[in-house]
């Protein structure tokens, strides 16, 4: 959980972190970060490998790559596949399936 005192933006960080984990329900245009985001990236360390997540405000663009492979182009529900099966499987060797 978040603790902190009140508006020192605990409700605007879980707004992001939903936002970097795929979600699409909440309304953000209104979000002060968000009308200046250009792009963001998740970075996920798991057993030594990296995992980069990055997603640009522009919702076509969405990306995803291992330790220092090149970025993969990757649409919304890709991006959302990839980050499940990273988080969730213990040897990432779905990656190749997806």
């Amino acid at each position: 959980y978040f603790q902190g005192k009140n508006g020192s933006g605990k409700t605007e960080f879980f707004y992001f972190l939903d936002y970097m984990l795929g979600s699409e329900s909440i309304k953000l245009d209104g979000k002060e970060w968000y009308q200046e985001l250009k792009k963001a990236t998740l970075v996920y360390t798991k057993n030594d490998t990296r995992y980069y997540f990055t997603r640009y405000k522009d919702a076509s663009k969405n990306y995803f790559h291992i330790n220092d492979e090149p970025d993969e182009k990757c649409t919304l529900e890709q991006y959302k596949l990839f980050l499940s099966v990273v988080v969730t499987d213990e040897n990432s060797s779905n990656l190749q399936v997806i």
